[in-house]
């Protein structure tokens, strides 16, 4: 099917945003952002597919130029949803590893919560991937069903539904781990005679964060 020709300002805005798109290397996010502009414009249409485009503009592979319009689309939710100025991600494993966070509010918020672990610096992609487990491990039953369903394909469905079996085995074995030290605790203060306050003090700190546990694993 013939694709409709861009009109004269579509045409000026493909010629701003490809000129943009050549310096992505030097400038990753202003060349992700005009990158995804231009496929969610469809403005590479004249060309046929975004991967003929891509190809034949800018000699990107069909990998490579989804990654890097993905990560546009990555910055263009962290722009619209973080309320209060924040650096922006300036490395493709960074944006990768947000995109893994399907709800454009909850990819901000790992965002926002990764550039605050980091000190106000840029986070590593471990750091960011650290803060988006930690969020799903803290994700009710109801939580974790939605981002299941929000993911978009079955792949990625797969993937969560298995990182959160996984997360629940290891809280629930630390849990059992925790029990057998609460109990060699008790025996230990037994033989060491301690006072009955510190006693009482060093179980009520192991009782809550065996509690903690419990509650993480569900």
């Amino acid at each position: 099917m013939t694709q409709p020709s861009l009109s004269p300002a579509e045409c000026a805005d493909l010629d701003r945003l490809e000129s943009v798109v050549y310096g992505a290397a030097e400038q990753f996010r202003a060349g992700a952002l005009a990158l995804a502009e231009i496929r969610s414009r469809k403005l590479f249409r004249e060309h046929g597919t975004f991967e003929d485009y891509c190809r034949q503009k800018f000699s990107f592979s069909r990998s490579y130029a989804d990654c890097l319009a993905r990560a546009g689309d990555v910055l263009s939710d962290i722009r619209d949803n973080c309320r209060e100025p924040t650096i922006e991600p300036d490395k493709e494993a960074q944006t990768r590893e947000l995109g893994k966070v399907k709800e454009p509010a909850e990819r901000a918020e790992v965002w926002k919560q990764a550039v605050e672990a980091s000190g106000g610096e840029q986070p590593t992609a471990a750091v960011i991937a650290e803060v988006r487990e930690k969020r799903l491990d803290e994700m009710s039953d109801d939580e974790l069903a939605a981002t299941i369903n929000a993911a978009e394909s079955e792949e990625e469905r797969r993937r969560i539904k298995e990182e959160a079996y996984e997360k629940r085995k290891a809280y629930e074995e630390l849990f059992r781990k925790m029990k057998r030290s609460l109990v060699n605790a008790v025996r230990l203060a037994r033989r060491m005679k301690l006072p009955d306050e510190q006693v009482h003090a060093r179980l009520d700190d192991a009782l809550d964060e065996v509690k903690k546990t419990k509650a993480r694993a569900g």
